[in-house]
């Protein structure tokens, strides 16, 4: 099984800090995982091997430009079988998921980043983050068995 979690929410609401954070737990929870960055800034954009599966990461979710196009593309010839992505919370971000997936044949999870007022930003970004990484570990525990 294949599978994309698309971390979908609005403009400013969190969605590429619990993306990063997640992936700092994913290799904290997997220290002798392979990890290949591409992209290490204020977006992200890795492979990360951990118990025999290929999971790429794609912080970057903004309408503009096509990098979340070519790093689905990226993680496919990879053989990437997890992809964690940022939408927004319809358009062009979405569009480019939903017919990635259809062609590729990939399961796909929206998990949603709703706006968080200031005084809880932290504890929004630790909560999505947690969500993903709850996400991953039950692809990897269960996913590659079906």
């Amino acid at each position: 099984m294949k599978k994309v979690i698309a971390v979908w929410g609005a403009a400013n609401t969190g969605k590429t800090k619990s993306i990063k954070r997640a992936y700092t737990m994913l290799t904290d929870a997997y220290p002798g995982a392979e990890v290949e960055e591409f992209w290490n800034g204020v977006d992200i954009t890795v492979v990360i091997t951990a118990e025999g599966a290929k999971l790429g990461i794609e912080s970057q979710g903004d309408p503009t430009g096509q990098r979340l196009k070519k790093s689905l593309q990226r993680f496919v010839d990879i053989g990437c079988q997890l992809i964690i992505c940022a939408t927004r919370t319809r358009g062009s971000t979405c569009k480019v998921v939903e017919e990635f997936r259809k062609k590729n044949e990939y399961e796909l999870e929206w998990l949603e980043k709703c706006y968080v007022p200031p005084e809880n930003w932290e504890c929004g970004i630790e909560s999505t983050a947690q969500d993903i990484f709850r996400a991953t570990q039950a692809f990897l525990a269960n996913g590659l068995r079906r």
